[in-house]
């Protein structure tokens, strides 16, 4: 049986590839304010990733860092394994 595409996303020579993305212990906070605390999360080439939670539970606040818009306070965030800090949506697109 041949794998579909979607079945072999995100791997090499059988074995998985590392996360596209990765947070690892993110936080952000404004002033007193908790936006996020401790978050991780990893996104693999070929997942469709769905982020859920109550009004003012940080979704936009971890997408805003993800796109560039915000940096993390705390924590790692990494690109295809390599730390980085975003400096605006352009330097995330180009990643």
């Amino acid at each position: 049986m041949t794998a579909t595409p979607e079945e072999t996303a995100g791997t090499t020579g059988g074995a998985t590839a590392g996360p596209l993305v990765e947070l690892d212990d993110v936080s952000k906070f404004y002033g007193n304010i908790k936006a996020l605390e401790h978050v991780s999360l990893e996104v693999h080439a070929g997942e469709i990733t769905c982020v859920l939670g109550d009004n003012g539970a940080g979704k936009s606040t971890l997408i805003k860092i993800i796109a560039g818009l915000h940096r993390h306070d705390a924590g790692r965030f990494l690109i295809d394994g390599e730390e980085t800090a975003l400096a605006n949506p352009r330097d995330a697109l180009d990643r």
